[in-house]
């Protein structure tokens, strides 16, 4: 999630509470939560969005959880408790299989996501890049 030139940090904050209790949708989304890990100066490290649920349409190509973490952030862990935090949120949501998607070629997210003993359910090229769609039942 990011800001949109145009927005200010308030308006910012307005869209993904309205994203959050699903209003103001676009036909093809779903409610979803932002979350974020900071660091002592209150900087942002960590970013993940977790969706409340899927469709059988974003089943197919889409996941529940989406992150990021800052590069110079990575290699610390940061992202290993973080998955395992958004996880906890997925619980409190009832979803029982939660699904994710890597870059195949990202080893280091891979690795995260497999450390973590995510299961492999798909594979398909994406914008001509491989994806790899994995899952865990929580």
């Amino acid at each position: 999630m990011k800001f949109r030139e145009e927005e200010i940090y308030e308006t910012f904050l307005l869209r993904i509470q309205d994203q959050r209790e699903g209003k103001n949708l676009k036909p093809w989304y779903v409610p979803w939560t932002l979350y974020f890990i900071v660091d002592k100066d209150e900087k942002v490290i960590w970013w993940s969005a977790l969706r409340h649920y899927l469709t059988p349409e974003l089943l197919i190509h889409w996941w529940h959880i989406w992150h990021g973490i800052k590069p110079s952030e990575r290699w610390k862990w940061y992202a290993t408790q973080a998955l395992n935090l958004a996880l906890l949120e997925a619980k409190k949501l009832d979803i029982d299989k939660v699904m994710l998607t890597c870059d195949k070629s990202n080893i280091a997210s891979a690795r995260t996501i497999v450390k973590n003993w995510w299961v492999l359910d798909s594979e398909y090229i994406h914008e001509w890049v491989m994806i790899q769609k994995r899952r865990i039942n929580i």
